[in-house]
């Protein structure tokens, strides 16, 4: 049978997010849907490591996205979130950060290509929040992401 099914999940946590990288594949869906099998396995290998949350790679090893939240990050003062060819969502969250920050240059990055730069996640629930660490690793805070978080909500 077909139709509209209505689910609920526990919101989580709002504060900066501890992430580690799954090792759950992210793989592409072109609309929003309840079959999180992916995302489900990866959020429970990340509170099994004593994590927030868990970051999917593409099987060609491009950073996708958390299991709840768009993942986005700084390179300098440009707002930079993985290229929706790699079979993302758009998602409400990112599309107010385009709002705001002007531009979400879209990239095909690997992990190497993030070190050392500051990581955020947005989701139209939650807002803005800063990743603290990832892979145990702390990551660099950003006032622009502050900046982003304070103006996220109307």
């Amino acid at each position: 049978m077909r139709g509209v099914q209505v689910s609920e999940r526990l919101t989580g946590p709002a504060a900066p997010v501890r992430m580690m990288v799954s090792k759950v594949a992210h793989h592409s869906y072109p609309y929003k849907t309840t079959d999180r099998a992916q995302f489900d396995r990866a959020f429970d290998g990340a509170r099994a490591g004593g994590m927030d949350d868990a970051l999917l790679l593409t099987p060609g090893g491009f950073v996708a996205e958390a299991v709840i939240w768009s993942v986005l990050w700084w390179e300098g003062p440009q707002l930079c979130g993985p290229a929706f060819d790699l079979g993302i969502l758009p998602g409400v969250g990112r599309a107010r950060l385009t709002e705001l920050a002007g531009k979400v240059e879209e990239r095909r990055s690997t992990l190497k290509e993030l070190q050392g730069l500051p990581l955020l996640l947005v989701n139209a629930v939650r807002g803005v929040v800063p990743v603290l660490s990832l892979d145990g690793l702390p990551l660099p805070e950003s006032r622009e992401t502050e900046a982003l978080a304070a103006r996220f909500w109307p």
